[in-house]
């Protein structure tokens, strides 16, 4: 297995592979950027570069800033490296940060990047720098991209080297970290708490606890622990630093506001939590996303995770505050798309369920005059789904006539009260 294992790594890391897997991940990172870049101008080489490549914008610009050619950005991240020789400056955090708002790309832009990165240092003996780092930002780009099985040759292979190499301490926890993450997102959970524990007491211990990476190492720990739903433990864990987290890196902070958030999903996937929990869940992550949205924008992938959760943490306490009125919420849900679906094979078990009502209630000759409680069940869905309805042609049953009958209903209403009041 660890002979296959071997192999894998040899083909994926091949510097004959470089360049055919370069030109794979920027043509899905054009195509996933098409829609946002049409029309737009590179803004480093101003449309003087090869325009057949297509553009991507992968960062927190917003309007008119930040498209450009995946290749532009690497000669410039490659120039900012040379430069910071000589002159200092951001150097290799060019490779992941926009030049313009210096935020993180992400998505397949960022896996681009990576690919670009590994296919510029490749050549270099093993101990090189920035060999070693281009193998480090390959693995983040095959992360964001969602391939991780591919991220978790990359990174066995980069602790093996660093290890191999004797490498420092602080550089061994960042690929253990970063393997340790790929481990949960694989479902390996036990293993990915063990190793993101011993990366944070390795932290804290280097480092102290006012240090960005650990800070990092504390979320990441949490991060496990949700997902093992060990939920007391990950809000004992962020209790203590995110106060540290607020102050010394600012609200404004990327790694705030993901603290804040795995905070925030301690507190409401509980099924222990209080309503004063679900209540400090929905405030949380209410703050973390206006936050959010200002300092990275709205198509940000941590702006739409945080809003994924708060749409999550609010459904969660309406429930708790009001069952019934969520319980009529999910059934008007259920029933328009039953209502819609076509699908004889629809894989939700409730739609068929529906449809079985439906199909009972159109077919039952007791009906509710006649006392059939299925019949009244259904006939109390449609008179409430007609109340709400505001479509013009709405696929559920009776759902045009229940709408007439309620407005006749209404204008009778309005009619009494008018003469009543004359």
């Amino acid at each position: 297995m660890a002979e296959l294992v071997a192999a894998a790594v040899l083909e994926l890391l091949r510097p004959e592979q470089a360049e055919e897997r370069y030109s794979g991940a920027v043509h899905t990172a054009v195509a996933a950027c098409a829609e946002d870049t049409a029309g737009q101008t590179c803004y480093i080489c101003y449309g003087e570069g090869d325009e057949d490549e297509g553009l991507v914008r992968g960062c927190a610009c917003r309007g008119e800033d930040g498209f450009a050619h995946v290749s532009c950005l690497a000669q410039g991240a490659q120039a900012a490296v040379e430069r910071r020789r000589r002159h200092g400056g951001p150097g290799f955090a060019r490779w992941v940060t926009c030049g313009l708002c210096e935020q993180v790309y992400h998505g397949v832009v960022k896996c681009a990047l990576g690919w670009a990165c590994w296919k510029t240092y490749v050549g270099r003996p093993e101990g090189d720098w920035d060999r070693r780092d281009a193998m480090t930002l390959l693995g983040l780009g095959l992360a964001e991209a969602k391939r991780h099985d591919e991220a978790l040759s990359v990174r066995e292979a980069e602790l093996s080297l660093r290890r191999r190499l004797g490498d420092s301490e602080h550089n061994i926890l960042v690929v253990q970290s970063n393997l340790a993450t790929t481990y949960q997102e694989l479902g390996r959970l036990e293993e990915a708490l063990l190793m993101q524990r011993d990366v944070y007491s390795g932290r804290l211990e280097l480092s102290g606890e006012e240090n960005e990476q650990t800070l990092i190492a504390a979320n990441n720990c949490a991060l496990s622990l949700n997902g093992l739903q060990r939920f007391e433990e990950a809000k004992t864990l962020l209790h203590e630093t995110m106060p540290v987290a607020r102050r010394v890196l600012g609200e404004n902070d990327d790694v705030t506001l993901k603290m804040r958030k795995s905070y925030a999903a301690a507190l409401y996937r509980d099924p222990a939590a209080t309503l004063d929990d679900l209540r400090e869940a929905v405030t949380t992550l209410e703050d973390a996303e206006r936050i959010a949205r200002r300092v990275l924008g709205g198509a940000h992938p941590l702006t739409i995770k945080i809003g994924r959760d708060l749409r999550k943490s609010r459904a969660t306490l309406r429930a708790r505050e009001d069952p019934r009125a969520e319980s009529i919420r999910l059934h008007m849900r259920l029933l328009k798309h039953a209502s819609a679906c076509r699908d004889a094979n629809c894989p939700s078990a409730n739609c068929r369920k529906m449809k079985d009502l439906m199909r009972h209630g159109a077919t039952c000759t007791t009906r509710v005059q006649g006392g059939c409680a299925i019949c009244r069940r259904i006939w109390a869905l449609l008179q409430i789904h007609a109340r709400q309805c505001t479509r013009g042609s709405c696929p559920v049953p009776k759902c045009a006539s229940l709408k007439a009958q309620l407005a006749q209903m209404q204008h009778q209403g309005a009619e009494g009260e008018t003469t009543t009041a004359s």
